[in-house]
């Protein structure tokens, strides 16, 4: 069994009992995309994925004060993923297409619902750093935080 899918079946277990167990690392992270305020920090997640080490989007899931909520992955959303891999530019603002960074994007049943895998790459040391919005982002621990413009 894959490692994604140990965590999947974690947080599916949390939801059913009602508890909770922290799956978010420097490689993982949930997402959900309710809300239009959502998707900047979707956005903002693969850009430190791809500045950092890479990891996996986990969408459909909401976390929030040690809980798990099963919102699921509405599928009119699956071609704005599709265009994940363009949201991002270089230093100059110059629009990059990122797609060989982006492998595989899976749907998985969890419940009654489904969820959105988006698998995301490092980036090449000669690469980076790629920004969103005008921002670099990068992973350290859960987080995604900005890249101190002395570090670029």
């Amino acid at each position: 069994m894959r490692e994604i899918d140990r965590i999947l079946d974690k947080i599916e277990s949390c939801i059913r009992e009602s508890t909770y167990y922290p799956v978010e690392t420097d490689r993982i992270e949930v997402k959900d995309l309710s809300s239009g305020e959502d998707w900047k920090e979707l956005y903002k997640s693969a850009c430190a994925f791809l500045n950092a080490d890479g990891g996996i989007l986990i969408i459909g899931i909401k976390e929030k004060n040690k809980n798990y909520q099963l919102t699921g992955f509405n599928p009119d959303n699956e071609e704005k993923i599709k265009e994940l891999a363009k949201k991002f530019t270089n230093e100059d603002q110059k629009p990059l297409d990122l797609q060989g960074y982006f492998p595989s994007i899976e749907i998985k049943e969890m419940l009654d619902k489904r969820v959105c895998l988006v698998f995301v790459e490092k980036l090449p040391e000669e690469m980076k750093y790629v920004y969103y919005n005008k921002e670099a982002y990068e992973r350290r621990l859960t987080g995604d935080h900005k890249i101190d413009k002395h570090k670029l």
